[in-house]
């Protein structure tokens, strides 16, 4: 986790629930892609721990990673998961991001190849001459 952390730049940010001294959840946001004409584009994560599951802690987390995402100059925020997972289908539904695609199998993990959803919400309007993000 630590490397990961490490690797967001200055302009995206990591947000931590903690509630009494427990991290129950994060939320961040990440480069979408290295190419420069995506630098407007955030890709986002979220986790809630299992024990802090269904105590209404994603929903406001993810909320406040998208303001802050949009409040340093972001047009647009894309989600990205594997495919058949309920919970995160919802969670972005809920807040207004809209399935844009599945990529079959490009993504491994626990011993499998899966398909992997991607979901955008945009954050503010294309200007014709965009500022930087900033942090």
């Amino acid at each position: 986790m630590r490397a990961r952390i490490e690797r967001i730049t200055p302009t995206h940010p990591w947000l931590v629930a903690d509630v009494d001294g427990a991290v129950l959840g994060y939320a961040y946001g990440s480069a979408y892609r290295t190419r420069a004409a995506y630098r407007w584009v955030a890709e986002t994560g979220i986790y809630v721990a299992e024990t802090a599951r269904g105590r209404r802690i994603g929903t406001p987390l993810y909320q406040a990673l998208l303001d802050e995402l949009q409040r340093r100059g972001f047009v647009a925020a894309m989600g990205v998961m594997t495919a058949g997972n309920p919970a995160s289908t919802a969670l972005h539904k809920r807040l207004g991001f809209v399935d844009t695609g599945t990529q079959p199998g490009i993504g491994f993990k626990h011993g499998g190849w899966h398909d992997v959803v991607f979901w955008q919400k945009d954050l503010a309007e294309r200007a014709a001459e965009p500022s930087e993000p900033t942090a």
